[in-house]
């Protein structure tokens, strides 16, 4: 043994001058926690992994303007390269689980590719963003904004499928949701949330507001908790944009009004489509007014001939609904 008084440092990144540990003196539950960390840190360097200091920043493989990202530094440069203006139509595909090891994250400034995690995890998501934040800082989450691209004649819609974030987010500033802090022209699928929710306005589980996007297959298991206007188990507001087979199991709360148990606020005007098919809450909703198992506010818009197109279709609710307001126009629903 050529270092006689050192050992490998239990964080996998190399050698560090600490006394060698003395396993006769240890309780059989610190052998075990010891050996876990060897075995992590052999895994580490065997997988030429490890943890993510919050800083590192690593150029992933690319083919085309497709981006193979299988760690967090990676991910962490599709952050920097937006930050500093990259405007690049990326599409993502995740090749292995994520973790951002409670790092504050730097949202993703912008994204209108395709982003599909294979199934995989993105965990220890830690954004926080006080009130006296930059006015930049508006719209948080794993991205500030997705949007599609804008083609000859439609848009060409942007989309996050087969995905877990796990975590916690919380922001003193308008735009607030797992995945992002705004979304237009997306479809969404196959999305897990489980992130502890706490913001000012426009909170909701995944996405702080919507428009024109398409839910299915997506779940909030953590709890919403906003101090203004506006909060829902999936999302605050949405506007021309459709949910199916979305669920909602995390409480969401808001000393304020619209909130519901998938979306705080549907808004739909004229020839556009809002709809809400095979949904389900069994979280507590509480807020001081409009407040619903399903969704807190609901409103339409037409003019002359055109007429907006609605519905609420096969949903259930199973969690509490209260509205703590005490005036007599104060409205709660087990649904709407």
């Amino acid at each position: 043994n050529a270092w006689p008084n050192q050992h490998l440092d239990m964080n996998g990144t190399g050698f560090s001058a600490k006394p060698i540990i003395n396993m006769k003196e240890m309780t059989d539950e610190e052998k075990a926690v010891e050996a876990q960390k060897l075995n992590d840190a052999i895994n580490n360097v065997e997988n030429g992994t490890t943890e993510w200091n919050g800083t590192t920043v690593k150029e992933p493989k690319k083919d085309g303007n497709t981006l193979y990202i299988g760690e967090a530094s990676e991910l962490a440069w599709l952050s920097q390269v937006t930050n500093d203006g990259d405007t690049t139509k990326y599409n993502v595909e995740l090749t292995n689980d994520i973790d951002l090891n409670n790092k504050p994250w730097k949202a993703i400034a912008s994204f209108s590719g395709v982003f599909n995690g294979n199934g995989h995890k993105i965990t220890n998501l830690n954004i926080n963003v006080t009130a006296d934040a930059d006015d930049k800082e508006i719209n948080q989450g794993l991205f500030k904004k997705i949007e599609g691209v804008k083609g000859s004649f439609l848009y060409e819609y942007a989309e996050v499928k087969n995905l877990t974030i796990e975590g916690k987010a919380q922001s003193g500033k308008a735009g607030l949701g797992s995945v992002a802090g705004a979304i237009k022209y997306v479809n969404v699928e196959n999305v897990t949330s489980n992130v502890e929710i706490t913001g000012r306005g426009s909170v909701g589980g995944l996405f702080g507001e919507i428009k024109f996007a398409n839910l299915k297959n997506c779940i909030n298991l953590g709890d919403v908790e906003a101090s203004g206007f506006g909060a829902g188990g999936i999302t605050s507001g949405a506007y021309y944009s459709t949910f199916a087979n979305c669920g909602n199991e995390g409480k969401v709360t808001s000393k304020a009004y619209y909130v519901g148990g998938i979306v705080g606020t549907v808004t739909v005007y004229r020839d556009y489509e809002d709809g809400i098919t095979d949904c389900y809450n069994t979280g507590d909703i509480t807020a001081k007014d409009n407040v619903g198992g399903i969704v807190g506010s609901y409103s339409t818009y037409s003019k002359g001939s055109s007429n907006p197109i609605t519905y609420i279709k096969n949903v259930y609710n199973t969690g509490n609904v209260t509205a703590t307001g005490t005036l007599k126009t104060t409205v709660a629903g087990g649904i709407v």
